[in-house]
């Protein structure tokens, strides 16, 4: 690793580490933490059909995660990432997987236990009090929401907001001009089904979601990072071609369809840049061609610049490049 990072940097590039967070457990190869020497980190999924089961006994699960609001395991986690900050020069650390696993984890007693201190309030009927499901008639499922669901969602949401503000504390203790950011998915209309929250503070879901409560704003966790980028998967490119499509898109995270301008490339990013109250992010690159970033530093000359990085492909070759504004002093 070390010569990968010794590589970039020679050749004028910026290096970035990044971590498969809480996936913690590989069930194609059936090994990982999960499965040598921590089972009890294990997530407890609400399986449609089967209750409350822990991910070691659903056979068909390729990725295991561990919960993410134990303390051991966000200890665990945070270790890893400081001793790669000091162990190696990375300019940065990216968290990939820093979420729960979908809508169905975790319903473990111990997250049963946490939530019910978060709210002050014993549950009379769990998971039911959180949501239930029913058949739809048509050989699937759907979710019906209980009298905690919207709660619930705030709790999972506060639950990565405080990891990522430990997280970042910790490796800016260690390393202060270490970068510190994320990769998520764009869809943020369903991303809540993760426990993720990676809007601006400044933006507040609940006038625009059933789901979202008027606290929910408060775990938006953009104005911790350094660097974001998402990722924009999707086979529409433009607006146009969405709209000419039947309009309905599941990803990979979601437990339904869903539909909207931004499930494209061209929507959303653009809908991105309005959620990040005009905070830069790298899933520009692959609508608009450039992507503006302010606050740049050069080691060379110890002063902050601002540029716009632009993506030029003369059909051959892909190539970026700064386009500059006029430099300032800075820190």
């Amino acid at each position: 690793m070390g010569t990968f990072v010794e590589a970039a940097h020679d050749a004028g590039l910026e290096i970035y580490g990044s971590f498969n967070t809480f996936a913690e457990g590989n069930g194609v190869f059936r090994r990982g933490l999960i499965y040598d020497g921590h089972p009890e980190w294990q997530a407890v999924n609400y399986v449609p059909g089967r209750g409350l089961v822990p991910q070691l006994e659903i056979p068909e699960k390729k990725v295991l995660f561990a919960n993410p609001a134990l303390p051991a395991v966000q200890d665990h986690e945070i270790a890893i990432f400081k001793e790669v900050a000091q162990k190696y020069d990375f300019d940065g650390l990216l968290l990939d997987r820093g979420r729960y696993d979908n809508i169905q984890s975790d319903f473990s007693d111990f997250s049963r236990g946490k939530f019910e201190a978060y709210i002050g309030k014993k549950l009379d009927r769990f998971p039911e009090d959180i949501y239930t499901w029913e058949e739809d008639g048509d050989g699937g499922w759907k979710r019906i929401d209980g009298p905690y669901f919207k709660q619930w969602i705030e709790w999972r949401a506060s639950v990565i907001y405080d990891f990522f503000k430990r997280t970042k504390e910790e490796l800016k203790a260690v390393k202060p001009g270490l970068k510190f950011g994320a990769y998520t998915g764009a869809w943020y209309p369903s991303y809540f089904e993760v426990g993720v929250n990676w809007a601006s503070n400044t933006y507040d879901p609940s006038q625009d979601f059933a789901w979202a409560t008027p606290g929910y704003k408060n775990y938006g966790y953009a104005e911790l990072l350094d660097i974001f980028t998402n990722g924009n998967y999707y086979w529409n490119v433009t607006v146009d071609e969405y709209r000419r499509s039947n309009g309905l898109h599941k990803n990979e995270t979601d437990s339904e369809m869903s539909k909207g301008d931004h499930l494209s490339v061209e929507g959303g990013c653009r809908y991105s840049r309005r959620l990040l109250g005009g905070r830069p992010f790298f899933g520009a690159l692959l609508n608009d061609g450039r992507v503006r970033v302010t606050g740049l530093y050069s080691e060379k000359t110890g002063k902050t610049y601002d540029a716009t990085v632009v993506l030029e492909d003369d059909g051959q070759y892909a190539n970026f490049k700064l386009e500059f504004d006029q430099r300032k002093g800075g820190s």
